[in-house]
């Protein structure tokens, strides 16, 4: 339970409802929808309140008042539904059914106090907050645990093998944690449904995990590839992995059909026409980080209702514009870091009649973005970040009735200028 000053992403948030069973499912939709829904239900209450906004409009992190917050605290510790803890030495009984730690706060004396045996729920907002002996007693006592977050927890190197019974355990997150070994027992979290596993030391995931047919959220910082078993993981919604090797011929990516989010950080350069998305219809965002030997010409071979697409590092010689405008539900498009090194972009006009958001970061040979009149009619925020070389006023950009928000950083000054002289005419 956080507070007003600190804000919590709200996809994590959202896949913490999930697993906890807090979400009401209604119709056809899914988990992930049906949390959104709930998202935006107490943000009109003013419930929760946003932090920060992503470029598509969503809600990216969000946070509560303090005098809420205390009031949720003080009726949740009645009714034992959760218990936070701050203090270094806890001297009251503790028997929640959710807890949250901050600071270095289980120790023996502590665990000689806990009940772990109603425990459902374990988050960590310390580096220090647990011992290696504190949760191996933990985990052994927590049979009906569904949460087990240990996100930035120092100190542990390995989870207990007994972690395997927690056969109730839903979300698993070891994000940016000491823990440099999982135990091959995790394969049997039949209902593990989010393994968080980024910015961390685990080098290899054990074989037995790509037996989980319910997980739906993998975020991984190591090396896949083909042989690893990960088309069998058909109910995936969300592959995020820093890099990826051996996925050229697409044998598992193929399979995995339900995917919504996809991210991979390729190791070489990397080629789309090997790997085409076309059956997979429910794929709206995709991020991929890399040298790619060029855009495929043919729509066909793309999600046919992508929507968000990132590039970066792609080192694209060829203006990517004549066909990603072609993508008909695209409406967040990011080109960074490198994604094109060629002088010159140029949209066709009545072409991405969808996009709302426009995004051109660290194009260093970028000279100049022309939009013919009825290209981009919608788009409502142009953000331009370290393209030195842009030189000349984006052509059409006057033509854009919609256009809210401009960011233009670390530019030219000679085109900051004449933007600023364009607005006031």
């Amino acid at each position: 339970m956080r507070g007003e000053v600190d804000e919590i992403n709200t996809r994590k948030l959202m896949n913490l409802w999930i697993a906890e069973g807090f979400v009401p499912m209604r119709g056809e939709v899914t988990p992930e929808e049906a949390a959104e829904d709930c998202l935006e239900e107490l943000i009109q209450r003013s419930l929760i309140h946003v932090g920060k906004r992503r470029l598509n409009g969503g809600v990216k992190s969000c946070y509560i008042h303090e005098q809420v917050r205390s009031f949720i605290i003080s009726e949740a510790r009645n009714s034992k539904f959760f218990e936070v803890c701050k203090k270094i030495h806890c001297t009251t009984p503790l028997i929640p059914r959710r807890l949250s730690f901050h600071h270095h706060v289980i120790n023996d004396h502590t665990s000689q106090r806990l009940s772990s045996s109603h425990l459902r729920s374990l988050i960590c907002f310390s580096t220090e907050c647990l011992a290696q002996k504190s949760l191996d007693s933990l985990i052994q006592g927590s049979k009906l645990l569904t949460v087990l977050d240990l996100e930035g927890l120092c100190g542990i190197n390995e989870l207990p093998r007994k972690i395997g019974r927690l056969i109730h355990l839903k979300y698993l997150s070891l994000r940016r944690s000491s823990i440099t070994r999982l135990p091959k027992s995790i394969g049997k979290l039949a209902n593990l449904q989010t393994l968080h596993l980024r910015n961390g030391h685990i080098d290899r995931i054990p074989h037995p995990v790509w037996k989980i047919r319910q997980l739906r959220q993998l975020y991984t910082g190591m090396v896949l590839n083909a042989s690893m078993g990960v088309g069998q993981l058909t109910n995936l919604q969300t592959l995020d992995t820093r890099e990826a090797s051996g996925c050229s011929k697409g044998v598992d990516l193929r399979k995995l059909t339900q995917l919504r989010k996809l991210k991979i950080h390729f190791r070489t350069t990397f080629d789309l026409e090997l790997m085409p998305f076309s059956y997979h219809s429910y794929l709206y965002k995709m991020f991929l980080i890399g040298s790619l030997n060029k855009l495929p010409k043919e729509t066909k071979l793309y999600p046919p209702n992508l929507m968000e697409l990132r590039l970066s590092d792609s080192a694209l010689e060829a203006d990517p514009m004549p066909i990603l405008q072609e993508f008909p539900n695209l409406r967040n498009l990011q080109l960074l870091s490198s994604s094109y090194v060629g002088t010159n972009m140029a949209c066709s006009s009545n072409r991405f009649l969808r996009l709302g958001s426009l995004t051109l970061s660290d194009l260093k040979q970028l000279e100049e973005l022309k939009l013919e009149e009825g290209a981009m009619p919608g788009l409502m925020s142009l953000e331009i970040i370290k393209c030195p070389q842009m030189r000349v006023l984006l052509h059409g950009l006057l033509h854009l009735k919609n256009l809210g928000q401009v960011k233009l950083r670390l530019i030219n000054p000679q085109l900051l200028e004449d933007f600023e002289s364009s607005e006031g005419e």
